[in-house]
């Protein structure tokens, strides 16, 4: 926690990131982060999952455009 919170006001605010980011999701991406204990884990679990899914998009389009 940076210097500038007390460790409870910073507990706080970290849950209700966590919570704003949950409130926006789809209810399959919610069971992918629902074990996340962090607003920085969720965020980078949600990074990871969609880093993923953007190559995997790349490499299909690449391929499709082979392919004609």
């Amino acid at each position: 926690a940076p210097e500038a919170y007390k460790a409870n006001e910073w507990l706080k605010l970290d849950r209700i990131v966590r919570a704003t980011i949950q409130m926006h999701l789809s209810e399959s991406m919610y069971f992918i982060v629902q074990s996340c204990s962090t607003a920085l884990q969720l965020w980078k679990t949600l990074s990871n999952t969609y880093k993923k899914k953007v190559v995997a998009t790349k490499l299909y389009l690449i391929q499709c455009l082979y392919n004609r």
